[in-house]
């Protein structure tokens, strides 16, 4: 073979090997964003039931503080809402905190992963992608941190007003609690706002990742799941 020839052919090969090694780590990325996903999902259902749905827990609070209601009926309401706080939004607060966990490994396994693509385009995008992704559990551990403290004070009122047995003078000692309640809401509110943003923008960069170098997209459990349910 000749020389010339031969040097074209190890090009076309060096060339091809290349973007074999970038197929495998776009597919490895892919897969990585799935496992990310699936972290998402299992923050934001429990958040979701913990801190925004109308359960027993928040209509036992409104009626514990109500303050046209009678004393008897305060205290009652005071004692479920620490009950549903202990069986209900604790345990969905810790299901939200150990899939924060999982989010923090599946992050690391997404930048790790974004980092062995070689095309420098596709690589910029994927690195987009994980900084939306790391921007989102920044929001998701500082709304957690928020919840906690704001349902810390909650309970807390609640306590008062069992110990007191439902006495309007419990309400003497929430005057800080009225304050602080509503300013931790926003926040949680202004986080969770935040995640749902940064979600939004990972998506669109993986989306355009995706279109741009044909990534296959992987189900995540979540989709898997949802997909199963609804064919029964």
């Amino acid at each position: 073979m000749k020389p010339l020839l031969r040097g074209g052919l190890c090009l076309v090969l060096f060339l091809l090997a290349g973007c074999s090694t970038d197929r495998t780590a776009l597919r490895e990325f892919s897969r990585a964003y799935a496992r990310f996903y699936d972290t998402v999902v299992g923050i934001e259902v429990p958040a979701r039931i913990a801190l925004y749905l109308r359960n027993v827990y928040g209509l036992a609070l409104h009626d514990a503080l109500d303050a046209d209601a009678t004393n008897h009926s305060r205290a009652q309401a005071a004692a479920l809402t620490i009950s549903m706080y202990n069986t209900q939004v604790e345990p969905a607060l810790a299901e939200a905190a150990l899939n924060l966990s999982h989010m923090n490994g599946a992050l690391d396994t997404l930048v790790v992963t974004a980092h062995a693509i070689r095309d420098a385009e596709a690589r910029q995008l994927a690195v987009e992608v994980t900084q939306h992704a790391r921007d989102m559990e920044l929001a998701y551990a500082a709304l957690l941190d928020r919840s906690r403290q704001k349902l810390r004070l909650q309970v807390g009122a609640a306590q008062k007003m069992v110990v007191m047995s439902g006495s309007m003078q419990a309400f003497s000692y929430m005057v800080h609690d009225a304050d602080e309640i509503p300013r931790l809401a926003e926040e949680c509110d202004r986080q969770w706002r935040a995640a749902m943003t940064s979600g939004n923008r990972a998506s669109d960069a993986f989306a355009a990742l995706r279109g741009r170098f044909r990534v296959p997209e992987y189900p995540s459990a979540w989709d898997t799941t949802e997909t199963s349910r609804r064919s029964r």
